[in-house]
C-alpha cells in the first residue's frame, strides 16, 4: 500500500471511532439515593427519559472465561415501566447457541429490575437482572445466581461483578 492510501484508511478509522464515542443518548444526571451501596460517583449515574435505547458488548475468549459472546439490548422505557429484548451468541468449548428473550420490568431509583424471560438451546428460563445508566453506558450487576420460585436469582450477598454495554444505534 502507499502511504496515500494508509492515510485514507486511517482517516476513516479516526472518523468511525469518534462517531462511536459522539453519539449520546438524551440522559441527564440524577444522585444516587441516600443509603444506596452504590459504588458509581453521583456525576456518573444517570437516568433515561422516555424512549426506545439499545446497547450492544462482545466479549472474547480468555483462558478464566474460554467463550466468547455478543449480547444486543433494545428497551423501551414509558413513565416506570420498562421493556425490551435481549438476544446474543455464545461460541467456546462444547457450545455454540444462540439465545433470545424478553425484558419486563421498571424502574426502582436509579436503577432498572428486570424479567428476562429467554430461549436458550431450546430450554426456557427466567432470570431477575438489575441494570444502571452511566453516562452513554447500561451496567449490568451481575451476582451468582440461586433459585428462587422458578427463577434465577441474585444473591445479593455476594460482590457483583459489572458487565457494560455500550449504546448503539437501534436496528
Amino acid at each position: 500500500m502507499n502511504k496515500k492510501t494508509l492515510i485514507i484508511i486511517a482517516i476513516i478509522i479516526v472518523a468511525f471511532v469518534s462517531g462511536l464515542f459522539l453519539y449520546t443518548p438524551p440522559i441527564h444526571t440524577t444522585p444516587i439515593e441516600p443509603g444506596s451501596t452504590e459504588q458509581t460517583p453521583i456525576s456518573d449515574v444517570v437516568s433515561i427519559e422516555e424512549g426506545k435505547y439499545c446497547f450492544a458488548r462482545t466479549q472474547g475468549a480468555t483462558a478464566d472465561a474460554p467463550y466468547s459472546s455478543e449480547e444486543y439490548i433494545a428497551v423501551t422505557i414509558a413513565n416506570d415501566s420498562v421493556n425490551g429484548t435481549k438476544e446474543g451468541t455464545q461460541h467456546g468449548p462444547g457450545m455454540s447457541n444462540g439465545f433470545t428473550g424478553v425484558l419486563h420490568g421498571s424502574i426502582k431509583g436509579t436503577e432498572l429490575e428486570l424479567l428476562y424471560s429467554y430461549i436458550v438451546e431450546g430450554s426456557e428460563g427466567k432470570e431477575l437482572e438489575f441494570y444502571t445508566f452511566e453516562n452513554t453506558t447500561l451496567v449490568k450487576s451481575r451476582w451468582p445466581l440461586i433459585e428462587k420460585d422458578g427463577i434465577l436469582a441474585p444473591n445479593k450477598d455476594e460482590t457483583p461483578s459489572r458487565i457494560i454495554y455500550g449504546a448503539v444505534e437501534c436496528k
